[in-house]
This record gives C-alpha cells, structure tokens and sequence, in this order.
C-alpha cells in the first residue's frame, strides 16, 4: 500500500515541480531574445499525463534508494545522494524523451534551445534542478 502511495504521491509531485519551473523558468541563454523576454514569466502552464508516469518512477525508484540509511550530516554522503538521484532523474528523462519525443515523435519537450543539452532531451539546467528536486523529496519521503 505504501508503494502505491509512493507512486501516486511522486507523480503527481514531478507534475507539479515540473509545471512551476517550466512557468518560472527563463531562457538565460537565449541570445536572441531581449532581458526584458528572458525575465518575463510564461503565462500558461502545461504537461503531459506521461510525466506522470515518469515522476512515479523516479519516486519508486529514489523511495527505495532513500530507504538505505545514509548519515546526511556527512558532506560527502549529502552530494552523493543528490548527484545520485539527479543523476537517475535524468537518466530518465533521456530515456523517456528517446521514447516519446523522438521514437514516437510525440514532442512533449525540446530543451535543443538550452544550454548544454543532449539530443533536445536533456539539458545541464535542468539536471542541476533534478538535483535541488532529489533533496526535496529526500526529506519529504524522511517525513513518513
């Protein structure tokens, strides 16, 4: 039952962190677009019910890697668990995105506009974010 909770509760948290940072998020380094652009907020949020699913697994996934007990006073052990779950955050979005973007063209992202990216699929600015996400849900899976 916990597992199902797990699930249900990570999706629906991946589709909300996702909503507000694509609405929060600007184009730094977008060189054809004015400040006055890159700094205005988007007015419309969207997704796909497939983040879902996506979000659902990461958190089954990092529910199952939190489970080991890690001493989080240790600084090196900190990082760890963050590039760790920032790393499998994007892991599966490359996946995900090589799948549904690209095999089956459903073009539910495209971050070929940002800095760094990997195929359109995956970009450097969102992975530092899957890091920041990994310590959220970190200590709100620590809080059950």
């Amino acid at each position: 039952m916990k597992f199902l909770l797990v699930f249900i509760f990570y999706g629906i948290a991946y589709l909300t962190f996702e909503n507000i940072f694509n609405f929060i998020s600007i184009d730094l380094f977008d060189k054809k677009k004015s400040w006055q652009e890159k700094l205005k907020l988007k007015t419309s949020i969207s997704s796909s019910f497939w983040m879902f699913p996506c979000g659902a697994i990461i958190g089954l996934l990092l529910h199952l890697f939190f489970l080991i007990p890690f001493p989080m006073n240790n600084i090196f052990i900190f990082i760890f668990v963050g590039l760790f779950g920032g790393s499998v955050i994007t892991g599966i979005e490359l996946a995900a995105g090589l799948l549904l973007n690209i095999k089956m063209k459903l073009s539910l992202w495209d971050y070929s506009k940002s800095f760094v990216n990997y195929k359109g699929q995956i970009s450097v600015f969102h992975s530092i974010g899957w890091i920041g996400i990994t310590y959220i849900f970190y200590f709100i899976d620590h809080l059950f």
